[in-house]
């Protein structure tokens, strides 16, 4: 068998068949070599977040550079990785007494996972601010915050995205069919009144009004 170590990493070169399972902290991976049968054996410790960033400059140091194959493989996994990483900060609890190290790409990564969540719902009646919060385990405070340093609210962000979503559906002919109610049912705002006088407050006309007017705008194109 041969073994080397690389900081908190182990790997060995074991001839034979791979064992049948693997501990929290070994990762098995068979390979067939010019002198026959025989697998890499890899004991790193997960519960240690300090072990791949050493292993990885271990490699590095040592000039192990991968194929382009695995180079590819290695940059999604690791990219992957820090997302979750500061998927994970940004999901503890905000209001703790921790001091808060979240750096600004941190904050815009959960932002824009937030917009993409909600975005993906606009219909639901229920989407509001505490849904949003509660959904992403953060506090509401926390979640007005991450808004307001882009000067928004998020009730007046999800008031928006679903009037602007309701805009283009009042463009689009293949559309024409559904009634200005639909049309704003289909984005979360119900009642056709609550939703003509939300429509008036943000672009000066009716629903109504702005599909005719677009419609001749397209004739006449």
């Amino acid at each position: 068998m041969n073994e080397v170590s690389l900081g908190r990493v182990r790997i060995a070169v074991v001839e034979g068949a791979a064992p049948d399972g693997a501990g929290d902290d070994l990762r098995v991976s068979q390979h067939r070599t010019r002198a026959g049968e025989a697998y890499l054996r890899v004991s790193c410790p997960l519960s240690d977040p300090l072990a791949v960033p050493e292993l990885l400059r271990q490699l590095a140091d040592q000039g192990a550079l991968p194929s382009d194959r695995t180079a590819e493989l290695l940059a999604r996994g690791i990219t992957g990785l820090v997302a979750q990483a500061c998927a994970d900060y940004m999901d503890r609890d905000q209001d703790s007494p921790r001091p808060a190290r979240s750096s600004g790409l941190a904050r815009r990564a959960m932002l824009q996972r937030i917009k993409h969540f909600a975005r993906s719902r606009l219909a639901d009646p229920e989407l509001k601010p505490e849904m949003l919060a509660q959904h992403h385990h953060i506090s509401l405070r926390y979640l007005q915050k991450l808004f307001q340093e882009h000067g928004q609210s998020p009730a007046s962000w999800i008031r928006d995205e679903r009037l602007h979503r309701c805009c283009a559906e009042l463009r689009d002919p293949r559309l024409a069919h559904l009634t200005i109610a639909m049309i704003g049912e289909r984005s979360g705002l119900y009642g056709a009144s609550h939703f003509s006088r939300l429509f008036r407050d943000r672009y000066g006309i009716s629903p109504r009004e702005y599909r005719r007017d677009h419609a001749r705008l397209t004739d006449a194109a």
